[in-house]
């Protein structure tokens, strides 16, 4: 990278690190980067992501888009294998959407676990957003947006207590048991239902839940 380019990666580090969300990821991938090579990177394992399935295509400091049925990114994270902040009663998968067609279609923007019975999905279904996490039986909790444009966060923070926040703020709750810790490697802007997510992806967290200091911080980092 640049000069230019490396100073504005430490920057980032440092103030992930100072806002203490560092210590509690798992994964960190900010997919708004300067090449594809660095938006595949997880800045926590070094390891890459990869498509999966798809014609989906990198924007340079912009994330990844998807534009097609099942086109998807594979973050190198399985929470079952890789979870050390991520556990069963104490969980967190955030994303940034960007660029969101304003049309009522479908895609999912998380999902993790073994289809049919997935144990953490985050998704864009008929103008709302809907979203679980390690829960059962799985009837997803209606988010009261009509467009995901934002960063979103997805957090169990007790046995018995899902939450999502939306650019900080909160935007809604559920009561849905804990479950498994899903296993199997969580995948971004996994379109489906028939339809698509036209979105950009650019930032890809798990790990912790953030509390509300960690969440205001981590919206003006990204």
């Amino acid at each position: 990278p640049s000069n230019d380019r490396k100073a504005l990666i430490t920057d980032t580090y440092n103030a992930l690190d100072a806002a203490g969300i560092w210590d509690k990821a798992d994964s960190i991938m900010f997919m708004a980067a300067a090449d594809e090579q660095a938006a595949l990177l997880d800045w926590k394992s070094l390891r890459d992501g990869s498509w999966t399935e798809g014609d989906g295509a990198f924007l340079a400091d912009s994330g990844f888009t998807h534009g097609a049925e099942f086109s998807r990114l594979s973050a190198p994270y399985n929470p079952a294998d890789d979870g050390v902040n991520f556990q069963l009663d104490s969980a967190c998968m955030a994303v940034l959407v960007r660029n969101y067609s304003s049309v009522p279609l479908s895609g999912q923007m998380i999902t993790c676990g073994t289809s049919p019975s997935l144990d953490l999905q985050f998704y864009s279904y008929d103008s709302k957003v809907y979203g679980f996490v390690n829960s059962a039986p799985k009837t997803p909790t209606e988010y009261t947006t009509s467009n995901p444009d934002g960063l979103w966060i997805l957090q169990r923070t007790a046995p018995d207590a899902v939450a999502a926040y939306v650019d900080g703020s909160a935007a809604g709750t559920s009561s849905e048991p804990s479950d498994g810790i899903p296993d199997a490697l969580a995948e971004i802007g996994c379109n489906s239902f028939g339809t698509n997510l036209p979105a950009e992806f650019s930032f890809f967290y798990a790990g912790a839940p953030l509390d509300s200091t960690e969440r205001a911080a981590l919206q003006t980092i990204v």
